[in-house]
């Protein structure tokens, strides 16, 4: 594995948001997994992708923050 492939979280936040975010970011043909970060009965769930993807990753991320769970129109 090379410092490319090390898996970076872009977002964290509820399921729900995460598999949606992870289907936007692979519709865009961006690898992205889901890491479940359970802590005290809380369930806060990170999209990740590898390091070589956070720049093509962030403007959709940045997207789905500022506008929820609407599609982006790239």
């Amino acid at each position: 594995m090379t410092k490319d492939d090390i898996p970076v979280a872009v977002y964290s936040g509820t399921n729900m948001e995460a598999v949606f975010l992870k289907s936007l970011l692979e519709g865009s043909h961006i690898p992205a997994s889901l890491a479940d970060m359970s802590f005290k009965g809380d369930v806060d769930v990170r999209v990740c992708v590898a390091q070589r993807d956070v720049e093509r990753a962030r403007p959709i991320v940045d997207h789905f923050r500022e506008h929820g769970k609407k599609t982006p129109h790239f």
